[in-house]
């Protein structure tokens, strides 16, 4: 039964789906104000309710993972799952592209930054910066670049995703099982990777796990399973479930949460995320959500994530004025400097990438 309602088209990494755009500018936004409330932007007798809301902002970033999670397998859908093959190399090139040059950037300009200014953390050893490897290899509360642990996380999962699938494909095993086998095993290792930490009293400032890529996989492996349903036709169902899930999030905002539920918060949080997903792409009010300015803060919210919180501790040093002045700032910076590094950076090597594309295949 359709109920009326025509069925949404398939996506592919190419449909535009506006409430995703809202998702990931959501996301982005309460990553910053998280930054904001923590780094002593604001007032400090600020309104309880008010102070939860924007101290629960580390939670944009598992949104962050589902959105990417769906977006990966989309893209490993519309290849290996019409052809039966995936092109391993020219995954890593396009996923590697967009990623790698703005966080390289980054990387040299943090260190730029340590020659006149002494910061907390640990550059040693410089080459695990260049592989992704510090989170692992030095910890999250004692490296420099400190927000670098969740790219740790996407990247080791980009490198890993498709030599997996290749390896079900040669075992006869179609793409859209693999990538479910793939994303339960994940959660399965992050679950209990992070059972495990928190059992030899590996925790840090942190909950077990926190910053650690394979105890944080929860995220990505939701999005891979939220891709594989496709979407939904239902309206009405739809739209229960993104109303079921934005309460859902409002009882983990301020509902107080036993020892036992931080520990293990990340897989109930991509799960909800996974349904604001599911019911963004299923037929319903959802799918077509708009918010003014929601899709340019999207394209620039991988621009603002890496720059903000440098720019956070820069406008804490040199501006002196009242609190909305500071967090004016802030925010105004931060967005100048994304649109920067958006259009010097981001979209310079997006359209190399896209040009390469383009004469390899004329070959």
């Amino acid at each position: 039964m359709s109920n009326g309602v025509p069925a949404p088209s398939p996506v592919s990494p190419r449909t535009h789906i506006p409430a995703l755009d809202v998702l990931r500018a959501a996301a982005i936004v309460w990553v910053v104000l998280r930054h904001t409330h923590g780094g002593g932007y604001l007032p400090e007798h600020l309104n309880p309710n008010i102070g939860r809301l924007l101290s629960s902002g580390d939670a944009g970033v598992d949104l962050f993972f589902v959105l990417s999670g769906y977006l990966i397998a989309t893209i490993v859908l519309g290849e290996a799952g019409a052809s039966g093959r995936l092109d391993v190399r020219r995954f890593w090139y396009r996923r590697w592209m967009r990623t790698l040059p703005a966080y390289y950037v980054m990387l040299a300009l943090i260190a730029l930054g340590d020659l006149v200014y002494t910061a907390a953390g640990s550059w040693s050893p410089r080459w695990s910066y260049l592989v992704f490897m510090q989170s692992t290899l030095i910890g999250f509360d004692n490296m420099r670049f400190a927000w670098s642990w969740s790219l740790c996380v996407e990247e080791l999962f980009y490198l890993i995703l498709p030599v997996l699938v290749v390896g079900a494909l040669r075992l006869r095993v179609p793409a859209r099982a693999a990538l479910r086998l793939i994303a339960c095993g994940a959660i399965v290792m992050s679950v209990a990777g992070r059972a495990a930490l928190g059992m030899y009293g590996a925790a840090g400032s942190h909950t077990p796990g926190y910053g650690v890529p394979y105890c944080r996989m929860d995220g990505l492996a939701v999005g891979l399973l939220i891709a594989t349903l496709g979407p939904g036709r239902s309206a009405a169902t739809s739209t229960f479930l993104g109303l079921l899930a934005t309460a859902a999030l409002a009882v983990y905002v301020w509902a107080d949460q036993p020892e036992w539920f931080k520990d293990q918060r990340f897989l109930p949080l991509s799960l909800i995320f996974g349904a604001m997903v599911y019911a963004g792409i299923s037929a319903g009010p959802w799918r077509n959500l708009r918010v003014p300015g929601a899709s340019g803060v999207a394209a620039l919210s991988y621009a603002i994530y890496l720059l903000h919180p440098v720019i956070a501790v820069v406008v804490m040093k040199f501006v002196s004025a009242a609190w909305p002045i500071k967090v004016l700032a802030f925010w105004s910076v931060s967005l100048v400097a994304a649109l920067a590094m958006r259009y010097a950076v981001e979209l310079p090597a997006l359209r190399w990438r896209d040009r390469r594309k383009a004469v390899t295949e004329q070959k």
